[in-house]
């Protein structure tokens, strides 16, 4: 009986064999697994001789596996950690060690052979280059290997393999992007006294053992102690030990008495958890601070446990904020769940039909509530809140059940919460939702359109925690936010509405959005001397006046393969202000006049993906408003020869004091038509044919001279005559 192992799994390999004279051949089946680079055991039982005498042990020996002359040159890429935003690129060679040509690929990993014909299996979030080829004797290929952009947090483990037709060299490949931790910090020289806590913490009573993961200690909001998890490996052969553990100073004032709470960071879920049960405190979250304790030893630890209940903290500026919850907590009630806050008289909090006001004090007594038709939030309408002050929303509460949990959508506008826990890809998030072309969502600065077949186009690219959405469909629905295998993913709040500047580009920017309680969007597509431009560097910004209420750039959009221009402009009364367009064009480094123009309407979408609205940019010029010539001038008149009225222009390049005066052919004056101190620019004035008293003058030829001067520089002063005709 001859039996085959693989000493690693132990496991008995399916193979067949023949004999051959002295020559044992065994044919592994390897669509069962993979034997290369594998040390196999091989064991004869039963062994008996040409007599019939069997031996009593067993015949064993070991064999290493190593047919492939295809190796990678390097080690595995393993333990790399990065944060959420940080992108990752290496390179790893690949040599053929043999004496012919070899062919080989690259596959991704699974547990057994891969059988010819099957897919390369390579992850979705990895990408590499080449991927195939054929190396000569001695030769060797570089392979870069890379993280897809925009990865979430999480784990990206696999093992890639340079299958070959001896077989398959394996490559591991074990990468970690963390979220960034709170910043919990603390100084010790500010604390009297101290106590420790050796402990081990744990998920709903499960053990970690993430070195990322992160307890801290809180009087209030302050922090007075802080640790991560530690690995001791002393204690990883002991028995009935963990070998994961939390070594915490805690610091205070007083000897004893201070009431603690505790806070953990769960690294694996990059979201900090924020009810903690304690083993050694009386009440089970809280306890009580006493000077030189020792709780807990490396072999006798305490326990620390973390439910599932998320601490979400979320920033408000002064002004108007677009909000939604994706936490679930027993009183959802406005004056509960806003507690913490430190609103001011005045403020406000609206969704979709009701709002509330908070009122400090009534009559001379305290009342410090919201009040109003919205009595509660919840988890499936965005809210709107003007702050007077900046503030702050902290919510502890359970996540929501995105996999039950539906948002009913109507035709129409609808105001909708963002509920999963991380930021999803907006064609991903709205997978479900029954969309028709022309639909939009947008959030507080960005947008986006749908299109039938090509998806959701515009700046807004991710659906992110804790925003606020406004959603306008033509179908009603149900929308159920994904629940399974997370995609690519990114933090990426206000991320997509960052600008391409130069050091030339005009400083162009909406002061503040959280000043606009509405706004607009606009769909389009920007020419340049009448060419679509393709520079990501461009800019068309919108103004009220003199002030900017919106900018935005040309984005490639691959589907359509063209530059689209998605504007979100903002605005305060609906139909009170006129909007005015100015681009820039960043290879000429030119600003450049738009005749468009349009009144701000809320909620008003123009222009569609499919049918664009148009910024025509050009070079400004004479009559445009605002042009400002390069020098004094003084056009000819027109008509000429006129009855009964002649238009006569003049270019203005700085503030002057301006007189225009018509004169007979005799050089006595008629009429003075201008007289005044104007701004740099240019300007249209008229003359009647009439004299200073009224009186219609004779046909005949007269002058029209200007004499303009900047009284603030006695160098520039500007005179010139020109000829007109009058006619009867």
């Amino acid at each position: 009986d001859i039996l085959l192992y693989n000493t690693v799994t132990g496991n008995p390999m399916d193979y067949e064999y023949t004999c051959g004279g002295n020559v044992i051949t065994f044919e592994p089946n390897v669509q069962n697994m993979f034997i290369e680079n594998q040390i196999f055991r091989g064991e004869i039982h039963n062994l008996e001789d040409v007599f019939g005498n069997k031996r009593a042990e067993p015949v064993v020996w070991e064999f290493y596996i190593n047919r492939n002359p295809i190796e990678w040159n390097g080690t595995g890429i393993e333990n790399v950690v990065m944060y959420v935003d940080e992108e990752y690129s290496t390179t790893r060679t690949l040599m053929n060690n043999g004496g012919s040509n070899r062919s080989w690929s690259l596959i991704g990993g699974r547990e057994g052979a891969i059988a010819s014909g099957d897919p390369l299996n390579i992850p979705h979030w990895l990408n590499i280059s080449p991927n195939s080829g054929t190396l000569t004797p001695g030769a060797s290929q570089n392979i870069t290997i890379s993280l897809v952009e925009g990865l979430n947090f999480g784990s990206y483990s696999t093992t890639l393999y340079a299958a070959g037709t001896m077989g398959d060299e394996p490559l591991i490949i074990d990468l970690r992007k963390l979220g960034y931790e709170p910043i919990w910090t603390v100084n010790p020289s500010n604390y009297s006294y101290s106590m420790t806590i050796t402990a081990l913490l744990s998920t709903e009573d499960d053990l970690s053992d993430d070195i990322y993961d992160m307890v801290g200690v809180f009087s209030g909001n302050e922090c007075r102690g802080v640790a991560n998890i530690t690995y001791v490996q002393e204690l990883n052969n002991l028995a009935n030990t963990h070998a994961y553990e939390v070594f915490l100073t805690v610091y205070s004032n007083e000897s004893q008495g201070e009431k603690l709470s505790l806070r953990m960071w769960d690294a694996s879920e990059c979201q900090e958890l924020g009810w903690i049960e304690l083993a050694w405190a009386d009440d089970g979250t809280e306890f009580e601070f006493k000077s030189n304790e020792v709780l807990g030893t490396p072999t006798l630890p305490t326990s620390i446990n973390a439910t599932d209940q998320i601490i979400s903290s979320m920033g408000f500026p002064k002004g108007w904020s677009w909000l939604s919850l994706n936490l679930e907590n027993p009183d959802m009630s406005l004056n509960n769940l806003l507690t913490n806050m430190s609103p001011s008289d005045g403020d406000i909090i609206r969704d979709q039909l009701n709002f509330s006001q908070f009122v400090s004090e009534y009559n001379n007594a305290p009342v410090n509530q919201w009040i109003g038709t919205l009595d509660a939030l919840d988890n499936h309408s965005m809210v709107m809140i003007k702050m007077a002050q900046a503030d702050t929303l902290e919510m502890v509460g359970y996540a929501v059940d995105v996999e039950l949990d539906t948002l009913e959508i109507a035709s129409g506008w609808n105001w909708i919460s963002y509920q999963p826990q991380v930021s999803y890809p907006l064609n991903w998030a709205l997978e479900t939702l029954p969309a028709a072309t022309g639909d939009i969502i947008k959030n507080q600065v960005a947008y986006a359109q749908f299109v039938e077949g090509l998806g959701w186009m515009g700046n807004l690219s991710y659906m992110d925690p804790g925003m606020g959405y406004m959603l306008k469909t033509l179908n009603s629905g149900v929308l159920n936010y994904p629940f399974y295998e997370q995609p690519l993913g990114k933090k990426s709040i206000l991320a997509d509405f960052d600008l391409k500047l130069t050091e030339s580009s005009p400083d162009w920017m909406v002061a503040d959005v959280h000043d606009f309680e509405f706004n607009m969007n606009i769909t389009g597509q920007l020419l340049t001397h009448d060419t679509v431009s393709v520079d990501s560097f461009d800019m068309v910004a919108a103004f009220v006046n003199d002030e900017c209420r919106g900018v935005s750039q040309p984005v490639y959009v691959p589907a359509l393969d063209k530059f689209m221009v998605f504007m979100t402009v903002f605005g305060h009364n609906s139909g009170s202000e006129e909007i005015i367009f100015r681009a820039y064009n960043a290879d000429k480094d030119e600003i450049l006049y738009i005749d468009e123009s349009m009144v701000f309407v809320l909620q008003a979408i123009t222009g569609t993906i499919l049918e664009p609205f148009i910024w025509g940019a050009r070079v400004m010029g004479i009559g445009d408003p605002g042009y400002i010539p390069a020098e004094f001038s003084l056009a000819q008149n027109y008509p000429n020869p006129f009855n009964p009225v002649t238009t006569i222009a003049y270019g203005l390049p700085e503030a002057s004091d301006v007189n225009i005066t018509i004169y007979n052919i005799m050089g006595q004056k008629v009429k003075t038509i201008v007289s005044t101190h104007q701004d740099a620019g240019y300007y249209f004035t008229q003359w009647n044919g009439r004299n200073e008293r009224g009186i219609p003058v004779s046909a005949g030829i007269y002058l029209y001279m200007i004499q303009a001067k900047n009284t603030a520089s006695s160098g520039n002063n500007f005179i010139k005559t020109r000829k007109l005709v009058f006619l009867k």
